[in-house]
């Protein structure tokens, strides 16, 4: 009997690439997401500021790797995500949400921070910077 659960790298692939095929809408939320929401739920989690807007990336511009030590896909941002400086508090982000703009379908990316943004702040996250990982 096997000891390994999950998905593997074909399977993988395939659900990180049902979400983010057409490009994707990286989400900042200001409330804990749960995958039972849909889309009036991320709608009332996300920042809600006059200058604050979901920010897309194209799927070139995303990359999924592969570790086969510990059966894990990971899923990054290869470009530089600029939403610009703040005009207006933001709020805490406790979750990013990479989102199927056209579907409910959402990735909760890896979040580590926490960070409370204010007027003022300059918002990016660099190459790499958000992650989903998948696998045990």
């Amino acid at each position: 009997m096997s000891t390994e659960t999950g998905l593997n790298q074909t399977a993988a692939s395939a659900a990180i690439d049902l979400i983010i095929s057409g490009g994707a809408d990286v989400r900042l939320m200001t409330q804990d997401l749960a995958y039972n929401d849909g889309a009036a739920e991320l709608d009332s989690k996300e920042v809600s500021a006059a200058d604050y807007s979901a920010y897309n990336i194209a799927q070139a511009d995303w990359s999924v790797t592969f570790d086969p030590t510990d059966n894990r896909a990971i899923l990054a941002n290869d470009i530089v995500v600029d939403f610009g400086e703040t005009q207006n508090d933001w709020g805490t982000v406790v979750d990013i949400a990479i989102h199927d703009p056209s579907t409910d379908e959402f990735i909760i990316a890896d979040e580590p921070n926490n960070p409370e943004i204010t007027t003022g702040e300059e918002v990016s996250f660099p190459v790499g910077d958000i992650t989903y990982t998948l696998g045990p």
